[in-house]
């Protein structure tokens, strides 16, 4: 079988001898609409059942049948009272039919999945994943140099747990995320780590130890502290700090908003413990590092077993290059 374009339409050149023995050689035209026809009414039943299927006159598809039995020079149908019957030759014609529509069914398939692949490899959008850390310490320094150096590319950040960046991940409803690995990852996920994040206890820049250099959990021990909340920041990483030294931390507050951290701080009403950046040196707070502390992988994630584009991959390029020394 061969397809060819002639007329306007498309016709699949079909050997006669490939429907029924006995005919002439040669290669005949079959219209598709023809074809689309034949199947309705086989299905119907009927031409006029056919016709109000197909939202067509029923002359046209009278008309329709009569051309491809003139052109094979067959009896397609049998009329009967109650509609229409294959003929032997007809069932013979139909079942090569439907070869010849599995055919186009699947090429339209294809071919869909061609162009949705191509479409994806062309898309300049990066749907990127960022905890609040990672989206308030890291990508402000790292967005304006990449979009520097790719300004077709879209970035689409989303700022969300690392726990749904997971589950998007594997939805394909993210390309990528950048989170601090609190121990949490997804196995199935793809990942690389760019760098570490150490907690550092923060303080008011009239607190008692905000000259030091460094300090030691027992130096805060009695401290009273504001933390983000249990679903932002694990809440064992402090307690382990303490736990070290068979203390507990005196957590008087737990918040959702940095903004309230950062009130309180500037206050003196309470100190904090968070990732470095997250609280970052001003006029008011001084940030200070914590001997024995914790440091959290920085980790890019995504996942390996779908498709990615050309943005995806201009991404992963330059966080390798180039994140080190954005940190």
């Amino acid at each position: 079988m061969a397809i060819v374009y002639a007329g306007g339409l498309w016709y699949a050149v079909l050997g006669v001898r490939d429907f029924c023995h006995g005919l002439p050689e040669g290669e005949i035209g079959l219209r598709l609409y023809q074809l689309d026809y034949l199947m309705a009414v086989c299905k119907c039943g009927s031409i006029s059942n056919a016709a109000d299927a197909l939202n067509v006159s029923r002359p046209a598809v009278s008309r329709a049948l009569k051309d491809l039995e003139m052109e094979f020079d067959i009896e397609l149908f049998v009329r009967t009272p109650t509609g229409v019957i294959l003929t032997e030759t007809g069932q013979i014609f139909y079942e090569k039919c439907l070869k010849i529509q599995r055919l186009f069914t699947e090429l339209e398939s294809d071919m869909a999945a061609l162009k949705k692949t191509k479409n994806r490899h062309n898309d300049r959008r990066l749907r990127i994943g960022l905890t609040p850390t990672t989206a308030f310490s890291i990508f402000p320094k790292f967005y304006p140099r990449f979009i520097e150096k790719y300004p077709d590319m879209i970035v689409v950040p989303q700022e969300m747990l690392a726990t749904q960046s997971a589950i998007l991940l594997r939805r394909n409803e993210l390309d990528v995320s950048l989170a601090l690995y609190l121990g949490d990852s997804a196995d199935e996920l793809s990942y690389f780590d760019v760098g570490k994040m150490e907690l550092v206890f923060c303080c008011s820049k009239s607190h008692w130890v905000a000259g030091e250099k460094r300090i030691s959990i027992e130096d805060i021990r009695d401290e009273p502290i504001i933390l983000l909340d249990q679903s932002l920041m694990k809440g064992y990483l402090v307690d382990s700090l303490y736990s070290k030294y068979g203390l507990t931390p005196n957590i008087k507050f737990r918040t959702s908003q940095l903004s309230t951290i950062l009130h309180m701080v500037e206050n003196g009403i309470c100190c904090t413990i968070q990732f470095e950046g997250l609280v970052e040196d001003n006029d008011n707070i001084t940030a200070i590092p914590l001997e024995d502390s914790i440091k959290c992988p920085i980790r890019v994630s995504w996942n390996q077993s779908i498709p990615h584009n050309s943005a995806f991959y201009d991404f992963m390029d330059y966080t390798k290059e180039n994140m080190k020394y954005i940190l």
